[in-house]
């Protein structure tokens, strides 16, 4: 019966359709409960009025009967108390215990905002979001014979042969800014024909790249041999995600990179960080707090029996 009353109490929450749409008794049929069931049932209109009307006609045929039998109409009382209790617990919640754990009152050491601190999705430098598809010679990883045979004029044409028809399937199949599309890059990638031997393509992921990184630097601090080629590093820099580049060559091979995103840097000693980091952990926090104040409580309230001794009885 509980479900059948949920059913009628839709009609309360009348906003979005208030038209009543057929009548049992006293009770009213709305067109919202008419919709909802057929969403939630996968009906049509008419199937679902018919349901709302014949569950209808069963909830009078309940009341009536309650009534003859002298029964007052309403909820039960264990479930009247469960929903009181219900709403105290949610009016302590809402007035007492959610003011007093807010995101500043997590503490600085507390052991979820220093996981947070560590996490490189919540505390990062300037980040570029890239996808990128490279064609470079197979099983060469000395940089020095890579930087070689990628400046060959004949293994240019070939690898530009294969990235450019790759380029203009990318173009017409891949929708620019959808979050899957590094994964529809790879999709065309693995549909590329039999390769020369000369070319391999890589498989496209997405990463976010910090164009500064720098393996080695001199003793003035200097940058002395940078992470990625600085033609790469100048190309992605004059990019707008969501953004797809020309193919171009560097001394790794030929890329083609999209530009997913573009994420501004955020030290872990700025205010605004340390406010995302604490909202970020806030409720896991809540829920941790909230099982020791409900521990706490229930201790408060245990009753301890213990037998008289001999003397005392």
């Amino acid at each position: 019966m509980a479900g059948l009353v949920a059913l009628v109490g839709l009609g309360c929450g009348r906003e979005a359709s208030p038209e009543i749409v057929a009548r049992v008794g006293e009770l009213p049929l709305y067109a919202s409960v008419v919709e909802h069931v057929a969403a939630r049932d996968g009906l049509s209109p008419e199937q679902a009025r018919a349901r709302a009307i014949d569950t209808l006609r069963l909830v009078a045929a309940a009341r009536e009967e309650q009534a003859a039998a002298g029964q007052p109409v309403g909820l039960r009382p264990a479930r009247a108390e469960h929903l009181r209790r219900a709403a105290r617990a949610r009016r302590w919640l809402h007035d007492r215990f959610e003011p007093s754990h807010g995101p500043n009152d997590i503490p600085a050491d507390h052991p979820l905002l220093a996981r947070a601190r560590m996490d490189p999705r919540q505390v990062h430098p300037e980040l570029f979001v890239v996808c990128q598809v490279v064609v470079e010679p197979p099983g060469v990883e000395d940089g020095d014979d890579k930087a070689r045979i990628t400046a060959d004029p004949a293994w240019r044409e070939v690898a530009s042969a294969v990235m450019g028809p790759l380029r203009e399937q990318v173009e017409r199949y891949v929708p620019l800014g959808d979050p899957e599309a590094c994964e529809l890059i790879a999709q065309q990638v693995r549909l590329v024909g039999p390769l020369d031997p000369r070319v391999s393509l890589s498989s496209p992921r997405l990463g976010g790249f910090d164009l500064e990184a720098c393996l080695q630097r001199d003793d003035d601090g200097r940058c002395a041999q940078p992470q990625f080629a600085p033609e790469w590093t100048e190309l992605v820099r004059t990019m707008s995600p969501p953004e797809l580049s020309r193919p171009f060559f560097t001394r790794f091979g030929l890329h083609l990179v999209y530009l997913a995103e573009h994420l501004p840097p955020r030290p872990a000693d700025d205010p605004a960080t340390n406010a995302a980091l604490r909202q970020a952990v806030l409720e896991p926090w809540r829920a941790e707090q909230l099982d020791r104040a409900l521990q706490q409580m229930g201790q408060q309230r245990a009753v301890r029996m213990v037998r008289p001794t001999e003397d005392e009885s």
